[in-house]
């Protein structure tokens, strides 16, 4: 009996468990289902406020469209920043034609599908960009009709026979050119003035008619044009930018003033003058005057400025002399030249006289015949030579090239020189001055106080001297050669014994060292020579001189070193 009650007090207790299991659940169950609710009705409201979101742009967008392409764009007598040469009218029926192939039900289907597709993405941005989704669904639709290039376009305009190239050199190209105007004030120039201007254009990239029509115009234009032409790749429009450099005149009236300021205290520590970024290589100092000379008058002077300009004037005309500067396709230019390199012709007396004569000939011909151009610089497009010296002396950099390159030149004259200098040397020539070396190294001639004197024996009668140092200190050593020539050949003699007899006496490397001592003088009047040649009226002959002098002694030398 106990036993049967416990029995049932236990299922009467798990069944009410399993009843209060199952009110549980469903409770549980009942709030699940309320929160999946709330959020897919607020999805759902979400989802629609984006489809009518977009919808709205979408309108506000067609709108904006029809507004801008359906309005008046010109107005005539009246220059504009833009012109619309093709307008919606000019290509409607194409495109009533595009969207009638497409067909309209299937257009809005497309439409409705990328809603749907990109509704996900939008309601997971916080910002929607409906004009940009709006712009793709209308690329990927038309895509092919929107990307022509500009020369269909105007086709549709003009006619399917018309010519591009005639209506962009004749219609087009002119207005671009007249309507981009600079924009300030030209009145009160009324012709007097000449503005520098420079133009640039942008054509698209797949249009070479438009290319071509914008290049004849440039070509045929009486006004001499000048404007640089560049492919796009803004396919949909061409760019015309005009630019003229000019600067008010009431801005000149000062300047004078600030000039004369700025040259007083230009090399001070704290001064106007004082430039903020300079070094060893770059300095600013030297920068051309903003006033012409020609408009210096008689109340106004710039020395330093007058110095660096007649510099200039002469760097120029020796550019033009040696043809680093030239007039090529009429304008003015200097020739960036490729390295010279003269190793092979540095000849010397062991030479072949043949092979002498060929290396001056190559060196001729390079010299007359100009060396191999790398680059042109134009300066200022200018093709008068006194415009051409104006802007030449305002820029430092040409004036830097051209400075190189006539040390080039110079160099192949220098190198021409010696060569000459070595042709002309006879063998009798060659002889004697190897005889005077010796006198001079062997010291039958030495110096005395100021002067050369032949050193005599006391029985001997006192010769005249060779040089007096006061009256010829520069190269005494050439005056003394051109007095041991006319000596005569007696006199020759006696200096030629006492040479051989002393260099006979003499015990260790006296020799070596009184040559070693030549060596150095000689080659110090060389390199003198090297850059003050031309300064000279006997340049050629000094130089010859000493070169061959310093040849046989630096010979001799490495033979008895």
């Amino acid at each position: 009996m106990k036993e049967s009650k416990k029995n049932a007090y236990i299922e009467a207790k798990v069944k009410v468990y399993q009843a209060r299991f199952v009110r549980d659940t469903y409770t549980r169950l009942i709030e699940i289902y309320k929160e999946i609710y709330t959020e897919l009705e607020a999805l759902n409201h979400k989802t629609y406020n984006v489809y009518s979101e977009i919808l709205t742009g979408l309108n506000k967008t067609l709108d904006a469209n029809i507004e801008f392409l359906c309005r008046p764009i010109e107005i005539d007598g009246e220059n504009h920043y833009y012109w619309h040469v093709i307008n919606l009218s000019d290509v409607l029926p194409e495109l009533e034609c595009v969207v009638e192939k497409k067909g309209y039900t299937t257009l809005a289907g497309e439409f409705a599908k990328m809603l749907l597709n990109e509704a996900p993405r939008f309601l997971n941005e916080t910002h929607m960009d409906i004009p940009g989704a709006i712009s793709d669904f209308v690329y990927n639709m038309f895509g092919e009709f929107s990307s022509r290039s500009m020369a269909v376009y105007l086709k549709s305009k003009y006619g399917e026979d018309a010519s591009i190239e005639h209506i962009i050199e004749n219609e087009i190209a002119p207005r671009l050119y007249r309507d981009a105007k600079p924009v300030f004030n030209l009145d009160n120039a009324a012709g007097t003035f000449n503005f520098p201007s420079y133009g640039m254009v942008s054509v698209p990239y797949d249009a070479p008619d438009i290319l071509t029509g914008i290049e004849k115009y440039r070509q045929h234009a009486l006004s001499g044009l000048r404007f640089n032409i560049r492919n796009s790749k803004i396919a949909d429009r061409i760019f015309w930018l005009n630019t003229q450099n000019g600067i008010p005149l009431f801005a000149y009236t000062p300047i004078k003033v600030y000039e004369e300021l700025y040259e007083r205290t230009i090399t001070t520590r704290e001064g106007v003058g004082r430039h903020l970024v300079m070094s060893e290589t770059e300095s600013w100092v030297n920068l051309p005057s903003p006033i012409p000379e020609n408009l210096w008058g008689d109340t106004y002077t710039n020395p330093r400025q007058k110095e660096l300009n007649d510099e200039a004037n002469k760097l120029f005309e020796s550019g033009l002399t040696f043809g680093s500067i030239k007039k090529q396709d009429g304008v003015y230019a200097v020739l960036e030249t490729e390295e010279l390199n003269l190793t092979r012709y540095s000849l010397d007396i062991t030479t072949e006289p043949a092979d002498v004569r060929k290396a001056l000939k190559e060196l001729t011909a390079m010299y007359d015949n100009g060396l191999p151009i790398l680059n042109k610089r134009a300066i200022f497009n200018t093709p008068v030579e006194t415009e051409a010296k104006a802007h030449f002396i305002r820029n430092v950099e040409l004036k830097n090239l051209t400075k190189a390159e006539n040390a080039k030149y110079r160099r192949l004259q220098r190198q021409m020189h010696e060569l000459q200098a070595l042709l002309n040397e006879s063998e009798s020539e060659k002889e004697l001055l190897e005889e005077f070396l010796r006198t001079l190294t062997c010291e039958a001639i030495v110096k005395r106080g100021a002067a050369f004197v032949y050193e005599k024996e006391l029985e001997e009668d006192p010769w005249p001297s060779f040089v007096n140092l006061i009256e010829d200190a520069d190269y005494p050593e050439f005056a003394i050669y051109e007095n041991y020539k006319n000596l005569g050949k007696h006199r020759q003699g006696i200096l030629k014994q006492k040479a051989k007899t002393n260099e006979e006496s003499w015990q260790g490397d006296r020799l070596l060292v009184n040559l070693k001592k030549w060596q150095g003088k000689i080659a110090l009047r060389k390199a003198q020579l090297d850059n003050d040649m031309d300064k000279h009226q006997n340049g050629t002959a000094l130089y010859a001189f000493y070169r061959n002098l310093l040849l046989r002694l630096n010979a001799q030398v490495v033979a008895l070193g």
